[in-house]
């Protein structure tokens, strides 16, 4: 307001402030609706799917993954009896089951021989899937640790249980090993996250009660990223032998979601992880995109028929509350990935739910399926499973079909319902848009449901010539490097990958650790020789000890015409940083860096152009280092060179070293011939302190 403006009457202030408090409530509720980026995905599932590429597979050849209980389970035999009324004898023989669950290598996460054998294994599944999925989003926890919130889902307690039979088994490990609030706990903690860190126990609708606590979290800025995972591990015979007397489990070891024949479900055991971002965030910062969290809602069934009966107007309820929440409309959801759990009368109501939210103005048929179909029940880890399963789906524009599909169940009313059961793989019907929803309910009344959006497809920009890459790999140990080293091999052999994008990915958003092996290579046929030489010991691997790396900055003398002139080209990074110095200066001076830096002429020999030249190339070479996760211990530099050693100590700004070293080159340039350099560092002194002050402490 200049001195001559009238003040504001009453009136107008308070207009003025109403006006602001409507932009704030609009910001707010922006905020809380933001959609939410998947960034990555991590899995273990039955049997052998323990990447989601190999999970992919297995959905789409139709394997089916049950199994009769292991005997490293327990004795099958001394538990079993047909009749479902013999007390502590199941009827149930079959589940899905991950192999080799007892394998882990404690020593990674600072697990102790002695504290292992208490640990959970629901524990360390999380803490091998959560990694996983942190080096899939490409991000180190040095990266992420103060703002990064986790959010597991959880059920079952059966490892504590088997641990604490007896009173002379009960030790200080026990209670970290297998309390429900380690899960989440033991990996924040090893991972440095301090963030929101919480355990979520809602029975089946544990998976996507904890993604919809993640995602208001990051909603509201509690966090800035988010582990969300869930796990179940079949570890003791009396979880099966409950759920047995509750006659939930199918006799015949099949679970037949929607089917005449459903007569139960099969339980299974995985684990799941996925990461998450705001969608603004991920986007931002060039994080990959698997899929688009529009909406998700939680409720209950409320009083109904029974405690642990489901409740379909409560099912459709929560079902059309994501939908309003992710703006669709009801015929714009193409699948519906179901709770379907295979009962005879639980599958009707989950249906006429269903049909009754998403039916909406439909021309198309809704495709259902249930993964249950495929791996079991994994119970906590259910939801997980289906939101896995549509992010795989929608990469590859194609929804994997169920098993066990054979008669419809009759109390479903098909041909008054739009909806189709999938028993084959099938493309989306709208591969430009492809949105789907994914159910979760509760046996102890919570429901939950998530409506997802595939990312917009990107065309690719032309492949750039072949051109030699650094690849990265380590461990703690040399056996794990040379193993890592294979898997590197198989996947790069077997995927199309870019190899540019595969060095960023090893090189910054992958932990360092004192193991190591670095290949160049210039096309992934040549990467995929040099790794698998390395993983049989043919290649260079060193153990480092602790280093520290220091940065040194040169002086005057440094500059050629030209220089710089290729980063400038190919490095994102380095432009900007350089077109920042450049703008800054024409703003001061009235002249272009850029103009000078890469001209064929002599002017950059000028010192009036020198000294802010060889700054702004060190501005960049900073910023680009450091966005490859490179970070200096020590900084030394020589005359120029002091001011960007001072700036990437964070000294002062960038901006004010460019001021510095601006007008510092500009008045050398001017000294005439016998002239006092006390003339010329006094302006500069001048600056300098104007400069400490506004900064609040010294150079």
């Amino acid at each position: 307001m200049t001195s001559d403006s009238k003040p504001l009457s009453p009136n107008q202030q308070a207009l003025l402030k109403i006006r602001q408090l409507k932009q704030q409530l609009e910001e707010a509720q922006f905020a809380s609706l933001a959609p939410i980026a998947v960034v990555s995905m991590a899995c273990r599932f039955p049997r052998r799917s323990t990447t989601p590429e190999l999970f992919w597979e297995s959905l789409l050849q139709q394997t089916d993954e049950i199994s009769e209980i292991p005997t490293d389970r327990w004795d099958l035999d001394a538990f079993h009896d047909d009749d479902p009324d013999v007390p502590g004898k199941m009827y149930a023989r079959q589940g899905a089951f991950l192999e080799d669950l007892d394998q882990m290598d404690p020593e990674f996460f600072g697990i102790s021989p002695r504290e292992a054998t208490w640990v959970d294994p629901q524990q360390r599944l999380l803490l091998e899937v959560g990694w996983e999925a942190l080096e899939r989003a490409g991000w180190t926890p040095a990266q992420i640790g103060d703002h990064t919130g986790i959010f597991v889902g959880w059920m079952h307690n059966d490892y504590q249980n088997e641990s604490s039979d007896s009173f002379l088994n009960l030790n200080p490990y026990i209670a970290t090993g297998a309390a429900g609030s380690f899960l989440c706990g033991r990996l924040a903690y090893y991972l440095g996250l301090q963030g929101p860190s919480v355990a979520v126990d809602t029975a089946c609708s544990s998976s996507l009660v904890a993604l919809h606590l993640a995602i208001q979290s990051l909603q509201r800025g509690d966090c800035q990223r988010a582990l969300v995972g869930a796990v179940n591990a079949i570890c003791s015979p009396t979880t099966n032998i409950l759920t047995c007397k509750l006659q939930a489990l199918s006799p015949r070891g099949h679970s037949r979601a929607f089917d005449a024949a459903a007569d139960g479900y099969v339980r299974g055991e995985g684990c799941g992880v996925v990461t998450l971002r705001r969608l603004d965030d991920a986007e931002r910062d060039g994080d990959s995109i698997l899929g688009i969290i529009r909406g998700s809602a939680v409720g209950h069934n409320g009083f109904s028929s029974g405690l642990t009966a489901p409740n379909p107007q409560a099912q459709e309820k929560v079902i059309r509350q994501a939908i309003d929440q992710a703006g669709f409309q009801p015929e714009q959801i193409a699948y519906l990935e179901a709770h379907g759990t295979g009962t005879e009368l639980g599958d009707p109501l989950e249906m006429q739910a269903a049909a009754a939210a998403l039916s909406g103005k439909r021309t198309q048929p809704l495709l259902v399926g249930s993964v249950k179909t495929n791996i079991g029940h994994l119970e906590a880890a259910a939801g997980m499973a289906g939101l896995i399963k549509v992010l795989l789906a929608m990469q590859h524009n194609q929804i994997a079909g169920q098993l066990n599909f054979v008669d419809p169940n009759p109390h479903i009313p098909w041909d008054r319902i739009p909806v189709q059961v999938l028993t084959e793989a099938t493309d989306w019907p709208d591969p430009t848009r492809k949105i789907a929803g994914i159910s979760a309910f509760g046996m102890s009344g919570t429901n939950a449901h998530l409506v997802v959006e595939a990312p917009a497809h990107k065309p690719h920009a032309p492949a750039p010539p072949p051109a030699p890459q650094l690849l990265v790999v380590s461990g703690r140990h040399e056996e794990a490097l040379q193993q890592l080293t294979a898997d590197y091999a198989t996947t790069i052999a077997h995927q199309k990958l870019d190899l540019a994008d595969v060095s960023f990915t090893t090189t910054v958003g992958r932990s360092h650790f004192p193991h190591r092996c670095a290949v160049v290579a210039s096309t992934p046929p040549e990467a995929v020789e040099k790794l698998q030489a390395a993983s049989r010991g043919q290649a260079t691997v060193a153990a480092q000890g602790t280093t520290r790396v220091a940065w040194q900055f040169t002086g005057q003398g440094s500059q050629f015409p030209g220089m710089g002139q290729r980063l400038y080209a190919t490095e994102t990074t380095f432009r900007q940083a350089i077109q920042h110095c450049d703008q800054l200066l024409q703003k001061w001076r009235g002249e272009s860096l850029v103009d000078v830096l890469f001209a064929a002429d002599e002017q950059i020999h000028h010192t009036h152009w020198t000294q802010p030249a060889i700054f702004a190339v060190q501005m960049g070479l900073v910023q680009l280092l450091q966005s490859w996760g490179l970070q200096p211990d020590l900084v030394f530099g020589h005359s120029v060179g002091q001011y960007a050693a001072a700036c990437t100590a964070g000294i002062m700004s960038w901006e004010d070293g460019l001021r510095l070293i601006s007008e510092r080159g500009r008045l050398i340039g001017e000294l005439p011939a016998g002239g006092s350099m006390l003339a010329v560092f006094a302006p500069v002194s001048q600056l300098q302190a104007e400069l400490e002050a506004s900064a609040g402490g010294g150079f």
